[in-house]
């Protein structure tokens, strides 16, 4: 294992249980103060290592990491009246993951054209 993979592992003994990322989410829409940086810090590693392991199994570019892990998080906070407190909260975390990855792949690629001087024009795919 690498150090970078180490890095990012989450530990089960620093993990929140499902119970736990339930009773946060329904702290927050109670407003207790903090609630929401609290379910912040415990659910950003959880779309990071599902995004990485995207990554790493060639469905994502390295680029798109940090883009798309705010993008679920805004879906987690738009979306979060609509979680059922009877499923599994990481089911439900990682299904807004998902969703957000497949409206990524959807979107049509841009390409960036580059000219070398004496060569012919390349295009390159940009995520």
């Amino acid at each position: 294992m690498t150090d970078d993979y180490r890095e990012h592992c989450l530990y089960r003994a620093d993990r929140a249980s499902n119970e736990e990322l339930a009773a946060l989410l329904a702290d927050t829409l109670d407003g207790r103060p903090g609630a929401l940086e609290q379910l912040s810090r415990q659910v950003m590693p959880l779309l990071l290592a599902f995004y990485e392991g995207q990554v790493q199994a060639g469905w994502l570019a390295q680029q798109a990491l940090d883009e798309l892990v705010q993008q679920a998080w805004r879906a987690v906070c738009q979306r979060c009246t609509g979680y059922d407190p009877q499923s599994p909260f990481r089911a439900w975390l990682i299904d807004m993951a998902r969703h957000t990855l497949v409206e990524h792949r959807r979107k049509p690629l841009a390409f960036s054209v580059t000219a070398v001087p004496g060569k012919r024009r390349t295009a390159a795919r940009v995520h």
